[in-house]
């Protein structure tokens, strides 16, 4: 199940593991299959995506961050989506917690999107979700003309650290 959970669900990648292992005993399978997972068999693999990174910037997070970043070869994560998903959040955040008379239906959302990120609420102050909005606009702009020339590494690097320092 985790190994189709991490995979996508790629049956290629499966079979290919199963493989592997059904050349052992049945009865040694899975520890055959444990043994490769704590030898890095399965270090391309992640079951983090984008959301996980961009949910702990969000919250502040380090911690996460950190993981997350540490398994970033593993995890499809584009710079340009990072900015945009970054963008579009702490737009809401703003528009949550620098107005007390938001609601759900006044912001055109559901419920529980209002909930999740009103959860995200009072971890920036207002200036600094200002500044850090301000940011995420110039490099989607920049990015968009082709006026930002930085590797996915680094334009990542340099958002969560821009934005974490705040």
């Amino acid at each position: 199940k985790w190994l189709y959970e991490v995979t996508g669900g790629d049956m290629n990648r499966i079979l290919n593991e199963m493989r592997k292992i059904s050349i052992f005993d049945t009865k040694d399978q899975s520890d055959v299959f444990n043994q490769l997972n704590d030898d890095g068999g399965y270090s391309d693999l992640s079951s983090m995506t984008i959301y996980n990174l961009t949910n702990a910037i969000l919250k502040k997070d380090k911690k996460t961050v950190a993981t997350v970043l540490a398994e970033i070869n593993s995890i499809d994560v584009e710079g340009v989506g990072l900015v945009t998903i970054l963008h579009k959040n702490i737009r809401n955040i703003i528009s949550i917690q620098m107005n007390s008379k938001a609601t759900a239906s006044s912001l055109g959302m559901s419920e529980k999107q209002f909930a999740a990120i009103s959860y995200s609420c009072g971890k920036f102050t207002n200036t600094q979700l200002i500044s850090i909005f301000d940011l995420l606009t110039s490099m989607d702009m920049r990015l968009k003309l082709g006026n930002l020339q930085l590797t996915n590494e680094k334009l990542i690097d340099f958002i969560v650290c821009t934005v974490l320092s705040y």
